[in-house]
């Protein structure tokens, strides 16, 4: 009976001996980390996401900032590793910008936000507060805009950063600019990531900018409570 339990023990041991090195391979297959990067389903509702996790679920591309045009405006002018760089056409590079700065700028427009004007003019009827009530006043919308560009700044200008594209979304705008959702690491960790995009909703620098994109319903819920705790531009 004494040989019988030891076979049982032993056979029981190989098994999960086997279940941990098939879950290992599987997690340095994924690219994975830990088991909670790993933790997501790929049927998962991306608005059920958390950052990492999303990010871990899309194609990327690593890229350094080049210029801030605006709050939600941005050029970049490296593409770090060229293996990915098929997600970009290089033929939509800008020529002139090439020849005068040596340097291959790509436009990009951050994808679901849309930050006050800087330059051109903004409208009354665009950023509506929690109580339905219109921010009409132009020059306080202008100061915004500034207050975004300069957030944008603060946070982005000459760094390395991730370019995401969202499954659902066009791959550009109506201006030729690519939509993208702007990825960094968390400062407080290696292994997490921050959505721009969502830290100028977060903020109060940007309302939602609606479009049929991945993101949305998440985004819209963000907007909801920077508008309702007065955060930012809202009042």
């Amino acid at each position: 009976m004494r040989d019988n339990s030891n076979k049982l023990k032993f056979r029981n041991c190989i098994f999960y001996m086997v279940i941990i090195i098939i879950l290992t391979a599987i997690l340095s297959f994924s690219g994975c980390t830990s088991f909670s990067s790993f933790s997501f389903s790929l049927d998962k509702n991306p608005n059920e996401m958390n950052n990492t996790e999303f990010f871990n679920s899309h194609e990327k591309i690593l890229v350094k900032v080049d210029k801030i045009v605006d709050g939600d405006t941005v050029y970049m002018d490296v593409i770090l590793n060229d293996s990915n760089s098929y997600l970009i056409d290089p033929w939509d590079f800008d020529s002139k910008s090439k020849e005068k700065y040596n340097k291959s700028i790509i436009k990009l427009r951050l994808l679901g936000v849309d930050t006050p004007e800087t330059y051109g003019l903004n409208k009354a009827n665009e950023y509506q507060n929690y109580d339905n009530s219109f921010i009409s006043n132009l020059t306080y919308l202008k100061l915004w805009g500034k207050l975004a560009k300069n957030y944008t700044i603060e946070k982005l200008d000459n760094k390395t950063v991730y370019l995401l594209f969202d499954k659902k979304s066009d791959k550009k705008g109506k201006y030729g600019r690519y939509l993208v959702y702007i990825f960094l690491k968390d400062n407080e960790s290696n292994e997490k990531y921050i959505n721009f995009n969502e830290e100028l909703l977060k903020n109060g620098y940007a309302r939602v900018y609606v479009s049929d994109f991945e993101l949305k319903d998440k985004f819209l819920k963000i907007e909801e409570n920077s508008k309702k705790n007065k955060i930012g531009m809202w009042y």
